[in-house]
């Protein structure tokens, strides 16, 4: 028996050929986008978060993990919806939907090898900032916060014991950010003569009128009960 294949049949065969390959490729695709997509690196993120520190999961970027998760506490997030667009090549804001935050909290997502990576988020990191940080990214906030606390400084401070157990003191607070910042404390702390903390004093250096950058503001203060007092130290406290 003699088959004979005429011209139409390698058309026919080419054609199966061409749709099972399209179609394995797209099932592929379609599978990768519904198993490895942006919503399911955040989904897969706030599942592990919830029993987890951010250790060597592979969900997140090494400067997000280190700079930002290391250091802050972060929202724990029970139930969540999520949506997606797209902001650029290969990036995504993953949107978390969740009524109890009262807050809006976005990841930051980007593709990296076959697979998503959390970059930076909004909103989900819980960062006591000084200054205006309005719609900063958390790393943005990370950033700042940590040019502010090293270069805002107190510059010079003094105190004299006055009666009744009264302290007076003055102040001097520069910001040598490059943030303008407001509602940073001074914390000073009294000694006895055996080195026993006797007594703490805390005022804002800086209320809520901002120190821009490269300003210097005076302040005072008053300690009462201080009978015991023989040294103090001084610190500025971050809020």
């Amino acid at each position: 028996m003699t088959i004979t294949f005429q011209k139409r049949h390698f058309v026919i065969l080419g054609v199966i050929a061409v749709t099972c390959f399209f179609g394995y490729y797209f099932r592929g695709k379609l599978l990768d986008q519904f198993l490895n997509s942006p919503e399911k690196t955040v989904n897969n993120a706030l599942n592990y978060l919830m029993y987890n520190k951010a250790e060597s999961s592979g969900l997140f970027s090494t400067r997000y993990e280190y700079g930002v998760l290391k250091n802050y506490s972060y929202y724990r997030i029970d139930n969540w919806q999520l949506t997606s667009k797209s902001i650029g090549f290969q990036t995504y804001l993953v949107e978390v939907i969740e009524a109890s935050l009262g807050r809006n909290v976005v990841f930051v997502v980007e593709k990296a090898g076959n697979g998503w990576t959390i970059i930076d988020s909004y909103n989900f990191v819980v960062i006591n900032t000084v200054g205006d940080m309005n719609g900063k990214s958390d790393i943005e906030k990370y950033v700042l916060m940590s040019d502010i606390k090293e270069n805002v400084k107190l510059e010079h401070w003094k105190y004299e014991l006055l009666r009744g157990g009264i302290i007076q003191g003055w102040g001097t607070v520069v910001n040598n950010s490059k943030t303008a910042v407001d509602f940073i404390k001074f914390v000073m702390e009294y000694r006895d003569k055996s080195g026993n903390i006797v007594n703490t004093q805390e005022t804002y250096a800086i209320g809520g009128d901002y120190l821009l950058p490269g300003q210097r503001r005076k302040f005072q203060w008053f300690t009462y009960n201080c009978y015991d007092c023989r040294k103090g130290s001084a610190y500025l406290k971050f809020e």
